[in-house]
């Protein structure tokens, strides 16, 4: 009796959980529906009512706008549920949400579009659905970020919070712990892959009795712990009980995310796919590149002339620093930076990577590397064919040549060429040879998920980042 009655607080516990994520999800279908008709309704005062837009045809009546707000709200939800911007997840970064927001946006309003062509009733102008586009994503966007806000908040005072129980590695364990304070970690079992058999299957049976007792939310196992008979029964105790089973993948599981399922011989295989960064693919990235390069160039052209002069005018030396970096097949070019430390100072040290509050900088230096403005000239790379904007950080031929000694798959990210920006850099791995392992791991999954979509959420999480002055070096 005492164990049923264990059960069913568990379980009330669990349902409870369930409970929340359900209102907070229908809290957000909510906000993203008073979002939308909000937008269409100050676009359409921005474009007949604020009198900034001269109206030849006269002003349409407002009736046929509040009209279309069902079925335009009807096709809005449907597209971002269709988009999985209502699944349950880890709460994303404002950018992460403005991306993913701006995708589902555009899509609706493309589909919206697409339904206007079908109804000739009445002809909507165009210039107000471009300004409710716009609106639309900044209300969504806001309204979103209020509703994780608050759910945040109730998981800080205990009233939600997501109980977490860990198998992995000790360095993973330890960056779990203290995370985010709206998790608990109710269990962090820690294990090498070296460890014993019976050791590891003690970890197991642990990790098994918290999920049958259902006393946690999610399991977050990682893969190279674990067996596949070991798996397959951890994940139906999971899915037994109502709980998520979270894998941090190993290097064989993400070569075979790139498998495609063929008939071969009578028999279903996976043929390992190209990295998707070739044919057509590198075309259309070099494109973008010297599309978006030169434009910037163009448009900063003013604040690089200014940043030159006063590199010159409080230190001695050039303003522009050419240091030599390995890219493309390990070709060596010639990278272009905004000086920033002193003249010589690596002549004493040799090469030394860079690090926070580095003494060798000058005043000037600090604020372009915390700005990163420094990197600014790497614009010419990149319309030069010697870089790209989106790709892995190129590294100095000294560097490259020690980590290709001590680092799994290291030289793989010069398979592509090197990036002003890059998805380690976004994700936080921006610090010294302490993280190059996991900033190779970040760049390998870039390497072998690219698509042009990726590229852009990339280079909008670095336009935060230079706007928020997230730390650089």
């Amino acid at each position: 009796m005492q164990q049923v009655g264990f059960m069913r607080k568990a379980w009330s516990i669990a349902e409870r959980r369930q409970w929340w994520t359900h209102f907070f999800s229908g809290v957000r279908v909510v906000s993203d529906a008073l979002a939308v008709n909000a937008s269409i309704a100050l676009a359409y005062w921005i474009r007949f009512g604020s009198g900034w837009f001269p109206a030849p045809k006269g002003v349409p009546p407002v009736e046929n706008y509040l009209a279309a707000m069902f079925a335009v709200t009807a096709v809005w939800l449907l597209t971002f549920r269709a988009c999985e911007m209502y699944r349950e997840q880890v709460r994303p970064s404002l950018p992460d949400e403005f991306y993913r927001v701006t995708v589902a946006a555009t899509l609706a309003t493309l589909v919206l579009m697409a339904l206007t062509f079908l109804y000739r009733g009445f002809e909507y102008s165009r210039l107000t659905a471009f300004f409710a586009w716009g609106l639309s994503i900044v209300l969504t966007t806001a309204g979103r970020w209020t509703v994780d806000a608050l759910a945040q908040s109730l998981k800080r005072r205990g009233v939600w919070r997501t109980r977490l129980a860990l198998l992995a590695s000790p360095e993973i364990v330890e960056r779990f712990q203290g995370f985010d304070e709206a998790q608990e970690v109710v269990a962090a079992l820690s294990l090498t892959s070296a460890a014993p058999v019976v050791e590891r299957k003690a970890h197991l049976e642990q990790l098994l009795q918290l999920v049958n007792a259902g006393q946690i939310d999610q399991v977050i196992v990682s893969r190279a712990l674990v067996s596949t008979d070991e798996l397959l029964r951890l994940l139906a105790g999971c899915e037994q009980r109502g709980i998520t089973l979270a894998l941090i993948p190993d290097t064989f599981d993400l070569i075979l995310r790139r498998g495609v399922p063929v008939e071969l011989g009578g028999l279903t295989v996976l043929r390992v796919r190209q990295a998707p960064l070739s044919g057509w693919n590198a075309v259309v990235k070099r494109v973008f590149d010297v599309v978006v390069s030169l434009t910037a160039l163009l448009v900063l052209s003013p604040l690089m002339l200014l940043i030159a002069l006063l590199i010159r005018l409080t230190s001695k030396g050039p303003a522009i620093y050419r240091q030599k970096r390995v890219g493309l097949n390990g070709q060596v070019f010639t990278l272009y930076k905004f000086r920033t430390m002193q003249v010589d100072a690596e002549a004493e040290t040799g090469p030394v990577w860079a690090q926070s509050n580095d003494p060798r900088c000058t005043p000037l230096g600090r604020f372009l590397r915390r700005t990163s403005l420094d990197e600014l000239p790497q614009l010419v790379n990149v319309l030069k064919g010697e870089m790209s904007l989106v790709g892995p950080r190129p590294e100095r031929p000294y560097f490259v040549e020690k980590f290709q000694q001590q680092i799994p798959r290291y030289m793989e990210r010069h398979r592509v060429k090197a990036g002003l920006t890059g998805w380690a850099q976004v994700s936080g791995q921006r610090g010294g040879e302490s993280e190059i392992e996991e900033r190779t791991r970040h760049d390998i999954y870039y390497i072998e998920n690219w698509s042009l979509l990726f590229d852009l959420h990339i280079l909008l999480k670095t336009l935060f980042e230079v706007l928020f002055h997230r730390g650089a070096r």
